[in-house]
């Protein structure tokens, strides 16, 4: 989480939302990812959406089955799915978001067992470093 959170900080001074994600396999970081919409004009380039494009290119194969995908924030919907969709084992979020987020809004991607088309959900782990995840996200907000 430390790594995401200095992602995040990276983002953030580039004037982006301050997220960041990486993602493990083998216990050796396969990926990183830090927030780009704003700067790439392109409103898939969240940064966990950009650490699994990465990671799927590491591996060479969209199935990521056996990694950990970790954020500082709790990936929103188009992020759940795209975890979802590429078999993570674990996904390690820092803090909630509630309204879009996967895990803790009514859109619950991540963590419903069963999805007509997808496997198994990810084992979800909640809250890890959730005071300095929304420290930044607080600094973000209030400029």
């Amino acid at each position: 989480m430390p790594q995401c959170l200095e992602l995040g900080r990276d983002a953030a001074r580039e004037g982006e939302v301050p997220v960041g994600a990486i993602v493990l396999f083998g216990g050796e970081v396969l990926a990183r990812g830090r927030e780009a919409s704003r700067s790439s004009l392109d409103v898939t380039a969240h940064a966990e959406v950009m650490a699994i494009r990465q990671a799927a290119r590491a591996k060479g194969t969209v199935d990521l089955s056996g990694c950990t995908l970790y954020s500082n924030v709790e990936p929103c919907v188009l992020c759940s799915y795209a975890i979802r969709r590429s078999s993570f084992d674990r996904v390690v979020i820092g803090m909630p978001t509630a309204a879009l987020g996967g895990v803790t809004s009514r859109y619950r991607i991540l963590v419903p067992p069963e999805l007509p088309g997808f496997g198994a959900p990810p084992i979800v782990v909640q809250a890890v470093l959730l005071e300095e995840c929304t420290a930044l996200m607080d600094k973000h907000m209030t400029g």
